[in-house]
């Protein structure tokens, strides 16, 4: 009876051991729907700062033929709207791009190296590559937010001195 009871210890720790296992991988796994939502921000944030800074060139573009020195006195508050929110937008078109460089993040499949499976793998070998994998990762997307959530501020905070400066021009041309 005590074999019996034995071998069913052993059979629940091995239960144990998977569970622990795929809970594990669960982790790195949500990590990579992190990294994913992380880049898609990152990308709609860039998107947002190359089509501003698409349409201001084009808009410049087309008025620069039309535009007269001597008529074309612009505010200076304007000036230095246009020129910061340039500034503003055009950096966190950059960090965007900086947000969604890859990094070496490391995926639920690229934890099982050849290394690993040169030998016979134990619960706790996994467990160690998961664990340090994990830590890894979440240092890569504590870079990766830092960078998305500046360009989430940027891009915005240069749309919104843009808007400014059409506001400001349409009041000088009405008022």
């Amino acid at each position: 009876m005590t074999t019996q009871h034995n071998s069913s210890d052993h059979l629940n720790v091995k239960l144990e051991n998977d569970l622990l296992v795929k809970v594990m991988l669960s982790v790195v796994e949500s990590d990579g729907l992190a990294f994913d939502t992380l880049d898609s921000k990152a990308g709609l944030v860039l998107g947002f700062g190359l089509v501003s800074i698409a349409e201001l060139l084009g808009f410049l573009l087309l008025t620069a033929p039309e535009a007269h020195p001597l008529k074309m006195v612009l505010p200076l508050m304007v000036q230095i709207l246009f020129y910061f929110g340039m500034g503003l937008l055009t950096a966190g078109t950059a960090f965007a791009m900086i947000a969604l460089y890859p990094r070496g993040f490391v995926r639920s499949i690229d934890i099982l190296t050849p290394e690993i499976l040169a030998q016979p793998i134990t619960t706790s070998d996994v467990m160690r590559k998961v664990l340090t994998t994990t830590k890894k990762n979440s240092l890569v997307l504590q870079e990766k937010s830092r960078w998305a959530r500046l360009a989430a501020v940027l891009v915005p905070a240069g749309l919104f001195c843009f808007a400014l400066v059409v506001l400001l021009l349409f009041q000088s041309v009405i008022g």
